[in-house]
């Protein structure tokens, strides 16, 4: 006979050898029975309600959409819009002018420029992005090191998932993502990863293209993308590293190979014409190992060793 370990907090132990925890089935009881999902990074199963779901799922992109169409805005378009100007006073008296819906935009829209100046030239944003560094690297544990971890643990792991732009991690979201399989999530990881740093990069190649590279705001606008783009890419780079990695660990249950981070798919470097295989090949030269290869580039031909400042 042989004996196959489940992952922690799918199967019964004790007696109940053998059998799965509620809502779980398949090989190692890595599957979630019809009309459930995997939620918690995998860990539980939860029961979807098929209406609600589709509601929530409309509600999430407006959010998400409504979102990113702000920080696109303070990301790309605010420095090609007023470049080394403030707003012009006209353009907040037509807000102000617009009614109680006007002013409280235009108020809020002044309390959050000053937030985010005093933000950017304080040493707290250094602080946050250390914590959230060191964040992402500790919630990789629960992937790499399959383990019971303490509930209490996992729990705070899932409800700061949205650090590491982890969605599926986020409570609630399984049922949301359940038709999906891993090649769809890599495939959005990667392309909305790219696609994000394209557009904050429009306003940059705009002026290029139509001969303002010498305009005086050309330089803000320049180095607002950069800053936007390194940030992000910062902010996304140990979640994407770990999503394209995960496509290529498996577990073999009884002569079948799967896919360890979705038991529906067939491990990726069994099937090299999948793409899967195909797509997170080129994901990992692209990205675990392209992205230091391009700041190792940046550094040295833009004299990066030249760039800080002695300490005192």
């Amino acid at each position: 006979a042989r004996i196959y370990r489940c992952f922690p907090g799918r199967c019964k132990g004790g007696a109940g050898i053998g059998q799965c925890e509620g809502g779980k089935m398949g090989p190692v009881c890595a599957l979630c029975v019809e009309g459930w999902a995997l939620t918690g990074g995998g860990a539980n199963c939860e029961e979807c309600d098929a209406g609600a779901a589709n509601a929530v799922r409309v509600a999430v992109a407006a959010i998400l959409l409504i979102a990113f169409l702000v920080v696109w805005y303070y990301a790309a378009w605010k420095a090609f819009i007023y470049g080394d100007s403030e707003p012009a006073p006209e353009v907040e008296s037509i807000a102000e002018g617009t009614g109680c819906i006007g002013r409280a935009v235009a108020h809020v829209s002044r309390l959050w420029d000053q937030l985010i100046y005093y933000f950017l030239r304080s040493h707290y944003l250094a602080y946050l992005k250390v914590f959230i560094s060191f964040w992402q690297v500790i919630t990789t544990l629960r992937v790499n090191i399959r383990i019971a971890w303490p509930k209490e643990l996992m729990r705070l792991w899932s409800l700061t998932a949205s650090l590491r732009l982890s969605i599926l991690d986020i409570p609630g979201t399984g049922c949301l993502m359940r038709e999906y399989k891993y090649t769809d999530v890599l495939l959005a990881y990667t392309l909305v990863t790219v696609l994000v740093t394209v557009l904050f990069g429009i306003p940059t190649v705009y002026m290029i293209a139509v001969g303002q590279k010498k305009a005086a705001k050309f330089d803000r606008v320049f180095n607002s993308f950069c800053f936007s783009s390194t940030f992000w890419m910062f902010l996304t780079y140990p979640t994407m590293c770990m999503v394209v990695i995960s496509t290529f660990r498996c577990q073999e249950v009884q002569d079948e190979w799967y896919l360890s981070s979705d038991f529906r798919e067939h491990c990726s470097w069994k099937e090299p014409g999948s793409l899967l295989f195909i797509w997170g090949l080129g994901s990992t030269l692209v990205i675990p190992l392209g992205v230091p290869a391009l700041m190792w580039w940046v550094l040295r031909n833009w004299r990066g060793a030249g760039m800080g400042h002695p300490k005192k």
